[in-house]
Formats: C-alpha cells, structure tokens, sequence
C-alpha cells in the first residue's frame, strides 16, 4: 500500500497540485491553510483526496477567526495573512476545518496509525524536533505503528521504541534552507 503523507500546505494550491506521487490512500496531517493565496481551494482538495485528515493550528485559527501561536516572523505572517483566509473561505469551508479531529487513529495495510499535527501530548501546537529523546515519552504507551506529525515545516523519520514517527515536512512553506 503506498500511502501519501501531507502536511502544512498553507494555502498553496500550486505547491499542493505539483505532487503527483501514485498512491493508495492521502492522509493529511494539518494547517491546510493561512499564509497562502489559495485556502478555498486546499480545503477542497483535501476534502475530495483525503482519506483522513487532522486540524492543524492554522485550520483552528481561521476556522474559530482567533489568534493561535507562531515564533518570530511567522507571528507577524499569520497576522497578515489570516484576515485573508478566514474571508476567502465560505462556510461550509470553515466548517470542515472546524470539524476536523485533532488526532485520529486508523488502520492501514495492517499497521495503527495515529495522526496529529504537532504531538499525541499537544496535538495542535508543540513543535517536536528530530530527537529521539522528545519523542521517547510521547510515543510510550500509544499502542501503535506510525506516529505521523506535521508542524515543523522540516521532514524527519525515527524510530523510538519500536514506534516510527514520520514529518514530511511542507508541502506549501518549506523550511528547509532551499
């Protein structure tokens, strides 16, 4: 089973249609929106391509029209940008992002999945770097396969404790260096 992982699109309908991997099943891992010129267009996206999809912290922002958190540039991005989203979605857009689980557990190819945004202890805001340490206690008693994060903007594998915990990274504001 190939199973297409996306997280952190942003808003950024180019970014999201340049990804033409075959697949069986898309998951989506959060914040499809704010930032970008494009949220109307992700939200259906993703509400006909994907299987299961989690609420990032952006999503609940525009959704609820509420401030969330960000560091250094990315506070004063959000702040401009959210205005944008939160006008160029209808309701029924807003809707599905506020409808949207904070985590979800699934079943795939016989392995357990859980999907969050950030982490299974703060599933929408805790930024988690590649450490095996920081994810040792997170992942400790999950009863699963696969922990798949997004939130970070940069992509990452490990294995702790027989769980692998996968971030794809962003498909629409990569953050790494390129």
């Amino acid at each position: 089973m190939r199973i297409l992982l996306l997280a952190d699109i942003h808003g950024n309908r180019a970014a999201l249609e340049a990804v033409q991997e075959p697949h069986d099943l898309c998951l989506v891992l959060g914040d499809l929106v704010d930032y970008g010129p494009e949220p109307g267009a992700c939200v259906d996206w993703v509400r006909r391509h994907a299987h299961a999809a989690v609420r990032g912290n952006h999503d609940h922002g525009v959704a609820q029209n509420v401030d969330v958190q960000g560091v250094g540039g990315f506070r004063f991005l959000t702040a401009c940008t959210r205005p944008f989203s939160v006008a160029a979605l209808n309701p029924c857009q807003r809707r599905f992002l506020a409808d949207l689980p904070t985590s979800k557990m699934l079943v795939a190819g016989g392995k357990r999945f859980l999907l969050v945004h950030a982490t299974p202890r703060d599933p929408m805001d805790e930024y988690a770097p590649a450490d095996p340490a920081f994810w040792a206690p997170r992942v400790a008693g999950l009863g699963v396969d696969y922990v798949c994060v997004g939130h970070t903007h940069q992509s990452y594998t490990l294995t702790v404790n027989g769980v692998t915990v996968i971030n794809p990274g962003s498909v629409g504001l990569p953050r790494d260096g390129d």
